[in-house]
């Protein structure tokens, strides 16, 4: 189901409503055979369908899953969770603020000295979250915003 891009009335709320939609889409994606907690896995998959009220009892939410067996759920959620600090030192007002330069200077400032291939995880988490944002969204009038986020010129990468 699509639904409007800025679907809640504050920007919070409309990240974490597309940051757990995408989480529970990558979950779902990742390998899962070394679930230990079957019962508790459909449980958070319910959970990322009604949403959380912070980014911090998401962020709980995330660990568990880890915990239970997704180990590479942490390589998407901690570049999202992340760029939601940096929106909020940013002051955002919708996601339509965000483009590839805001996305470049979320990158510079917060990978500056990390490694490069988790540099590269970083860059791949936003392009993801970015293509399914492209994918999901779909405004009454039948039109979807695009970002087209590629950050090819993203120059944070050691030669």
């Amino acid at each position: 189901m699509k639904y409007p891009l800025d679907c809640e009335e504050t920007f919070n709320k409309t990240y974490l409503f597309w940051l757990s939609r995408f989480i529970r889409n990558k979950i779902t994606s990742l390998s899962n055979r070394q679930v230990t907690d079957k019962n508790r896995f459909v449980q958070i998959l319910q959970e990322l369908n009604r949403g959380f009220e912070s980014i911090d009892k998401l962020s709980l939410t995330i660990k568990e899953v880890r915990n239970i067996g997704i180990n590479s759920i942490h390589v998407y959620f901690i570049p999202l969770y992340k760029l939601y600090g940096f929106m909020q030192n940013f002051g955002a007002k919708s996601l339509t603020e965000i483009d590839e330069e805001l996305l470049s200077d979320f990158l510079i400032t917060e990978t500056s000295k990390l490694s490069d291939a988790t540099k590269k995880n970083y860059r791949i988490a936003l392009i993801s979250f970015f293509e399914y944002l492209d994918k999901q969204n779909e405004e009454s009038n039948g039109f979807t915003h695009r970002f087209g986020i590629e950050l090819k010129n993203w120059g944070g990468l050691g030669g």
